[in-house]
Parts: C-alpha cells; sequence; structure tokens
C-alpha cells in the first residue's frame, strides 16, 4: 500500500500547473458510491468546495481509486448526466483560475462525447471538448484552460462540470481518476485609490489625503506606510489629514486580508530655506514659510506665508515686493528695502519682530523745503529722520486745534501720523536743490492703525503707516464717515526767480519762472498736479506730480474732517511695488507712474492754465459713476490755493473746485464754469493735459464769454490776455452738442474799426449799422451797455474804468458780433 502511494504521488506531480487550489488524487475503495466524495481532498484555506458529485441521472459505480459512475445517456447530452466541482471564495477573497489538470477512464462501452461546462454562464455553452479514448484504460486527457475573463477574480460560487454521452451501452463508465485545479486565491481587497491631494496653506500647515475605493461594506483597518491608523473603518472613502511634509503610502486590510499598498503619495513642505546660493524646497510662495540663512538681493517680487531672517544681508530691490501672510523676524543678519520697494502683508494680526531698514529718497529740495512724512516703522525717532534740519523745524498738525504743532525732534512718529520737516542746512543756495536719504530703522508697521482726529471742518495731516504703498480709493472709503473724499500732497517746487537757475524743464520761456509750491489732490474721481510735464513744453503736456491714487510707503497727506473719530489704516489697502498690480513709487515729489486699477467708470478731462514764465495749475473735470452735479465730497475736491501765482478751477455753485466729478450718463449738452485767479498779468493759455474714458473721442470747447468766441481746444490750446485779479464768469467748457445749438465758432467780421482815443472808445461800421455795444473788464464783468443804436458811428464817453484793459463787443444789424480788446 505505502509503494502505490508513493507512485501514485510521483505521477500526479508533474500534472499539477501552476499552483493547486482544489485537488484530490481519489485513493480507496468504491470511491464512486459516495455523492459527493470529499475523503482526501486538499483544498486552498481561502475557499470551500463541493468535492466531486454526480447529477441526478447517473449512479456510481464500483472501481477503487477513482470516482466512477454509470448510467450515462446513449444518444444525446443530458442535463442530469455530468459529474461536477463547486468552488466558492470565502469572503474576502477571489479566485483566478489556470487549468483543470486531471486523469479519467472510460469502458470500452461507455461515453464517446465529452464537454466541459460551467455555471458562469447556467451550462450553456462549452468552456473545452475534452478527447477520451474509451480505452478502459486511465488517461491523461489535455488540461482544461481556465484563463478566460470569465474566469479570473471570481469572488462568488463556480461550479465546472464534465457531461458525457453516446456510449454503446448503460453499463458502460466514465471515472475521473485524479484531478487539480489550478490557479490563484488572492485576497479581494483592492488597492486604495488616491483622490484628492490638499497640501499645506500658509492657512493651514498640514495636508491631507483622501483616499477612495476602500471596501464599501463591512469594516476595515487602514494603514500609512505600514503602521495601523485607524481601525474598524467603515465606507468607500475616507481623508487623512494632519499630514506633515513627507511621502505617504497606505493599504487597507480587514478580518481576511490586506490589500496592495498604493504608490508613494508627496505631501510637499511648507518650508523653504536660502542658504545664500540655492532655495531648499523651491522658491518661496504664498503657502511657503521662507528663511534666509544666507545673503540675498531680490531679483522679482517674492511671496511667503511668512518670512525670518536669521543669517546674511537680504535686501529687496527698488520695485520689488515681499508679500507675506503672516509675521516678518529679523534675529540676526539684516533685511533692508531699497526706496520703491515694499514689505506687505496681509493678516492684521500678525506680529513682527526685530527691525528692518526701508529706505526713502526725497525730492530735490533746498534748506528751506519741507517733506510730508510718515514712518513705516515703530520707534524712529524724528531728529534722525533729517539729522541736519534746524531742530525748529519738526512740525505736525494738530487737528483738534487745526494748527501747526512744533515737534519734540528726540521722540518716536507715531504710526499713521504725518511729519513735515525742513530740509538740511547743507542744501541751501547758491548749490542747487538736491535729494537725500532717509533710511527707517524699526520694527514693521502691521495690521490696523488708528490715529483720532478733531471735529468737522479741520484739517487733518495723516501718512501711510506701512512699508508698501496703500490704495488711495480704499483708505478714502474706509473713512467715508470722518474725512471729506480729498487728499492733498504737498509737492515743494521753487519759488519766482531767474528762469535760467531752474534746470528741469519746468521754468518756461521767460525771464522770471514762476513755479510754485502747491498741493497735488485725488479723490475718487481722480488727481491733478501742480507741474508740467518736463521737457514737453506746456501745451497738451501730462503733469508729473498727478498722484496716481497710490500713496507711497513714508508719505504724509492732509485731509478734512467731517466728523469726528479715528482715520483708520489696514491691510486691505496695502499694495506692492511699482512691478505690480501696486505703485510705491510716487513719493511726492518722484518720478510718477500713473498705473491704476479702475474700479468705477471715469471719463475726464485734465486742463492746464500756464503761460511762458512757467507759472502752472491744473484742473480736473470727470464724468465718474457715483458722481452727482452737486458737490459730493468724495467726489469734488476744493482748491487749497496754495499756488502763490495762479489758480485754475471749475466751478459748482459757490465753490471753486480742482477737481469736479460730474454724473453719468455723459451728456453733449452739459457746460461746465471755469474760473482762475492770477497774480501774474499778461498772456497765458489753456490746453488739454489729457482725456480719458470717452472724452477721448469728444470734442471740448472753450467759451469765451468776454470775446465771444468758442473754441475747440482738442485742435490747439487756448491763448489769451489777462489782467491779475480773479476771474470766474470769463470761461466755460462746453461739448459739441451745446455748440452746435447755441454757438457760433469764432465770428469774424470785417469793416468794423473800434480805437480808443483822449480817453474816449470810438466804434465805426463801413457797411451794417451798429445794433449794440457791450463793454467788459476782465474778469468778464459787464461794465456798459447801449442797445438800439442804428447808426454807422457811436462814442463812449466818460467811462469811471480808466487805465485799465477792457474787452468791447460790438453787435451789428444783421446779428454778426465783433469783439476786441483795448486800454482806455
Amino acid at each position: 500500500m505505502k509503494i502505490k502511494l508513493l507512485l501514485f504521488f510521483f505521477g500526479f506531480i508533474p500534472f499539477s500547473f501552476g499552483q493547486s487550489i482544489f485537488e484530490n488524487a481519489i485513493n480507496g475503495t468504491n470511491p464512486g458510491t459516495l455523492n459527493p466524495y470529499t475523503i482526501g481532498q486538499s483544498v486552498d484555506p481561502n475557499i470551500t468546495v463541493s468535492g466531486i458529485a454526480r447529477g441526478s441521472g447517473l449512479n456510481g459505480n464500483v472501481g477503487n481509486d477513482r470516482y466512477n459512475t454509470r448510467d450515462w445517456n446513449l444518444l444525446t447530452i443530458d442535463p442530469d448526466d455530468y459529474i461536477e466541482f463547486t468552488i466558492s471564495p470565502s469572503v474576502g477573497y477571489k479566485v483566478s483560475f489556470i487549468n483543470f489538470v486531471y486523469k479519467a477512464q472510460v469502458s470500452t462501452t461507455g461515453p464517446r462525447q465529452f464537454s466541459f461546462r460551467s455555471s458562469v454562464d447556467g451550462f450553456a455553452s462549452n468552456v473545452n471538448l475534452p478527447v477520451i479514448p474509451n480505452s478502459a484504460s486511465e488517461e491523461t486527457p489535455l488540461p482544461i484552460d481556465l484563463t478566460a475573463a470569465n474566469f479570473q477574480n471570481v469572488t462568488s460560487p463556480i461550479t465546472f462540470r464534465i457531461y458525457a454521452w453516446g456510449g454503446t451501452a448503460t453499463t458502460g463508465t466514465f471515472s475521473i481518476n485524479e484531478f487539480s485545479f489550478n490557479g490563484i486565491v488572492a485576497c479581494d481587497l483592492a488597492v486604495p485609490t488616491i483622490g484628492a491631494v490638499v497640501h499645506p496653506t500658509c492657512t493651514v500647515p498640514t495636508g491631507s489625503i483622501q483616499l477612495n475605493n476602500l471596501p464599501a461594506t463591512g469594516n476595515w483597518n487602514l494603514y500609512q506606510n505600514g503602521s495601523l491608523i485607524v481601525a474598524g473603518g467603515t465606507g468607500a472613502s475616507t481623508t487623512v489629514s494632519g499630514l506633515s511634509s513627507g511621502s505617504y503610502s497606505y493599504h487597507v486590510a480587514n478580518l481576511y486580508c490586506s490589500s496592495l499598498a498604493t504608490a508613494n503619495v508627496t505631501i510637499n513642505p511648507i518650508t523653504t530655506s536660502w542658504d545664500g546660493s540655492t532655495w531648499s524646497s523651491g522658491a518661496p510662495d504664498i503657502n511657503k514659510a521662507v528663511v534666509f540663512n544666507g545673503n540675498y538681493t531680490s531679483v522679482s517680487d517674492i511671496d511667503a506665508c511668512s518670512c525670518q531672517v536669521l543669517s546674511g544681508a537680504v535686501t529687496i530691490n527698488s520695485s520689488h515686493s515681499l508679500t507675506v501672510v503672516n509675521g516678518v523676524a529679523v534675529a540676526g543678519g539684516s533685511l533692508s528695502f531699497e526706496d520703491g520697494a515694499s514689505l506687505v502683508q496681509i493678516n492684521n494680526l500678525a506680529l513682527n519682530s526685530g527691525n528692518i531698514t526701508y529706505k526713502r529718497f526725497t525730492t530735490a529740495v533746498s534748506n528751506f523745503d519741507y517733506t510730508y512724512w510718515s514712518s513705516p516703522v515703530f520707534g524712529q525717532i524724528l531728529y534722525d529722520v533729517s539729522p541736519l534740519t534746524l531742530l525748529d523745524k519738526f512740525y505736525s498738525f494738530n487737528s483738534f486745534t487745526d494748527n501747526w504743532q512744533q515737534e519734540n525732534v528726540s521722540g518716536s512718529m507715531m504710526a499713521g501720523t504725518g511729519y513735515i520737516i525742513r530740509g538740511p542746512q547743507t542744501h541751501m543756495s547758491p548749490a542747487p536743490p538736491s535729494t537725500y536719504e532717509v533710511g527707517f530703522v524699526g520694527s514693521p508697521h502691521n495690521g490696523v492703525v488708528s490715529v483720532p482726529i478733531g471735529g468737522a471742518g479741520n484739517s487733518v495731516l495723516v501718512g501711510n503707516p506701512y512699508p508698501s504703498a496703500i490704495d488711495a480709493d480704499a483708505f478714502i472709503a474706509a473713512n467715508s464717515a470722518v474725512i471729506d473724499g480729498t487728499l492733498y500732497f504737498w509737492t515743494h517746487n521753487t519759488s519766482i526767480q531767474l528762469a535760467s537757475n531752474i534746470t528741469n524743464g519746468t521754468a518756461g520761456s521767460g525771464t522770471y519762472a514762476y513755479t510754485s509750491d502747491d498741493y497735488a489732490v485725488y479723490n475718487l474721481s481722480g488727481g491733478v498736479g501742480t507741474a508740467p510735464a518736463a521737457s514737453s513744453g506746456n501745451a497738451g503736456s501730462v503733469s508729473t506730480l498727478a498722484p496716481s491714487g497710490k500713496i507711497a510707503a513714508g508719505q504724509a497727506f492732509f485731509t478734512s474732517s467731517i466728523g469726528s473719530g479715528n482715520v483708520v489704516f489696514n491691510n486691505n489697502m496695502r499694495l506692492g511695488g511699482g512691478g505690480s498690480a501696486g505703485n510705491n513709487s510716487q513719493f511726492f515729489k518722484t518720478a510718477s507712474n500713473t498705473k491704476k486699477n479702475k474700479t468705477i467708470e471715469r471719463n475726464r478731462l485734465w486742463l492746464e492754465l500756464y503761460n511762458n514764465q512757467g507759472a502752472y495749475k491744473q484742473t480736473m473735470i470727470g464724468y465718474i459713476s457715483g458722481a452727482t452735479n452737486d458737490y459730493d465730497n468724495a467726489f469734488d475736491s476744493e482748491s487749497y490755493n496754495a499756488n502763490a501765482y495762479l489758480d485754475f478751477y471749475s466751478i459748482i455753485k459757490d465753490k471753486n473746485v480742482v477737481i469736479q466729478g460730474r454724473a453719468l450718463p455723459f451728456v453733449e449738452e452739459d457746460e461746465v464754469a471755469i474760473g482762475f485767479s492770477t497774480k501774474v498779468a499778461g498772456a497765458f493759455e489753456i490746453a488739454i493735459s489729457k482725456t480719458d474714458g470717452l472724452l477721448i473721442n469728444k470734442e471740448v470747447y472753450l467759451k469765451d464769454n468776454v470775446l465771444n468766441t468758442v473754441h475747440n481746444l482738442k485742435t490747439k490750446p487756448y491763448c489769451f490776455t489777462t489782467e491779475k485779479g480773479v476771474f470766474n464768469q470769463r470761461f466755460v467748457i462746453l461739448y459739441a452738442g451745446k455748440v452746435l445749438a447755441t454757438a457760433k465758432l469764432d465770428p469774424s467780421v470785417s469793416g468794423v474799426v473800434i480805437a480808443t482815443k483822449n480817453k474816449e472808445i470810438e466804434v465805426k461800421s463801413a457797411d451794417e449799422l451798429i445794433d449794440k455795444v457791450y463793454v467788459y473788464d476782465f474778469s468778464g464783468k459787464l461794465i456798459y451797455t447801449k442797445t438800439k443804436i442804428f447808426n454807422r458811428a457811436y462814442k463812449i464817453e466818460d467811462l469811471i474804468s480808466r487805465g485799465k484793459f477792457l474787452i468791447v463787443k460790438v453787435v451789428l444789424e444783421n446779428g454778426k458780433m465783433v469783439n476786441k480788446k483795448v486800454f482806455l
């Protein structure tokens, strides 16, 4: 018996293709008499089997060491005549079949036809048609291939049957002498799939990984890098959060088995360090903490979650921005910002530590010029801003008393407070004005800054408290309850002097230059400046000192209160450097950059009044969304009239406004009164500086009420002569609709002579009768009228106005008019 068994197993092993998952050598006395037969079978522990069994149409037959059957149908296949095997994967497992290997024996009168079928299709089709000779001896048929897709990853019970028929006698037999199902029994847990991967951010310093394709039923355990992190989890998806930077893989397990692991998933680092040559974890971005451990000079803008300087000299170059969500800490080394650079912080509650150096150049100043300053750092000593200035030339403005206040130079500059400081004593004549650099040293201001102000109607001198530009529109909007909406920026030019002393192109062509200190003005309508563009002459120039709407770091400015309370600054107002959406370059008086992000519709006309000796004044009229044709605090600005020689403005009722915002939609028939005052008599010109919006394509006319002329300013400047004084009735701005309806352009009449003789005015007309004569002074005031003359000559005697220039207007009977300037 032992020898027989040894020989059997030696003979059986070669037929085991692949890994056997269910096999039986079928040894013993008359196995076929049992239904099913399970004795001696070998089964993978993760499946269950039925053994070998026969259908109801068959009977067992005697025969040792084989599963022998009889009563097979002689004519055709019978659905009840079969030998079968059922294999059931355990819960959590799957079977992938390779083949069925067996030995069989058919008697000489037994079946001739065979079919191997499965329950996958209800035994309807053939998987294989075995060929087994009826030799009455043990045969080894070819293995039956089971690698078809139907037999892979099987998770539910599957039955295989061998049908037989076609013998010559029902006593003929067919037996399976031994068999083996070969394949792989594997865990049925799929590998988890990676869903959304969220990397750490500045506000959430840890990441997360979403895992999908987990077992939808039952409980599971989740492993991260081989370690259990979730026990008894449920559901097809979960998210692992709180992950620091690193690499992670995951597998899932249940009571039966474990899945394979996912590929590695990387969570990005939250810190990148500069060692003097390279970044440890890639270039900075808004979600990374930046650490400097070596010298660094910026080549572009830098964004960071936070910034720490441990060693090295870190320099942010002009026009570059360091934008930080949270705090800035300088624990070692240095952090410097060149003139025009910016430090922008987003979180109002972020705390800074250590000192930065923020550099700011003045305009070219003399020792008599004042610069308006505000400190961007804590603890800046006022004296250190300009150590060479006389000690009694440091002032602030007390909005409660509405007056200047001399400051203690040893005190610290308060956040948000404006100061004026005269130029260094070394900048005195005959040396030309020159710039000097201020290095503000201290911890940078951040977050909400409040400055108490006095009651309604008082002037308020405040300043940008940050080491970055702020948006003027945002500042005006945030403080609309306490200020009137107009900001005034001091621009120190030069007093009247020989034109040859002025070399910046603003002196004009006369012997003397009237360039004057003045306030550039800004409100929600826009800004007007105080000097023409250098080297462009005057006509059509754009003022180099028109505020751009971006208030530079270190810049102080005036506004007016409409109620008591606090002027407030916050981080929402802060902007980047000149190279980004912001503009930190326009520190009055430095080069202008007028880039502006429009948030409301603006259609504007800038006008300028000037002479050839450098006297200059600009005003602006705009058609702005939100404005009305009445006086609006946010859109209209009264002239401070700080120019010593000239003022130029439009008129709203009784107010002279340097900026006037008017209602939309624009109306072609609109007209705007223009006024001016001058302490310089002589020839002047009115010109368009620039236009924007719809006014780019609109004709703009200037009506001279004294001369009764209408001039198109889009073609060239309007030239006129004036005496000293205030002139609020002479000029009106018109547009095409109004001109076409009411005016005649530049009328010209021949045959009329207007002359003065012996302090009398004589008027003669060669062709038409004279109907009316009017006489105006240069303010536009009518001082003499005579109507219904109907004669070709008329004389005006005994006028009270003597020794003055006058305008004489003559209206002929045919309606034509002529105007002439005379001196009486």
